[in-house]
């Protein structure tokens, strides 16, 4: 039989990427790919993709969940496509004001930071 740090161990080292899903208020999945970087006797630590809050996406019994992500406000937009150029995941579409597909996007905030107008916003924060 093996101890909680052996499988805790395996966790990290054999399997190393893992996938938690939930339902959202529409009964359609949200997902998160968690790489499982550490583990010792105390727990198991792990990583999830830059900006994106895995503890406001996923919540358990009746906590409000938070909306994260970014988006353009539409009377700030110039339609200068900085933001698309930054895009590693080619989410942001639309002539002006541009739209961010946040069903696609990875939270990096590159859109926020490039926006020379400031019309990106973080949402949640």
């Amino acid at each position: 039989m093996m101890t909680t740090e052996q499988i805790l161990h395996f966790l990290q080292k054999d399997m190393h990427s893992t996938i938690m899903a939930t339902v959202d208020e529409e009964g359609l999945p949200v997902t998160c790919v968690i790489d499982m970087m550490l583990s010792d006797e105390n727990g198991l630590y792990f990583l999830t993709a830059r900006g994106k809050a895995f503890y406001q996406r996923f919540s358990y019994g009746n906590v409000q969940v938070k909306e994260t992500g970014y988006r353009i406000l539409e009377d700030k937009c110039i339609g200068c496509g900085r933001c698309v150029e930054v895009c590693p995941q080619n989410c942001i579409r639309g002539d002006c004001p541009k739209k961010i597909d946040r069903s696609h996007c990875l939270h990096c905030g590159n859109c926020f930071r490039e926006c020379p107008v400031k019309a990106v916003i973080k949402l949640g924060a």
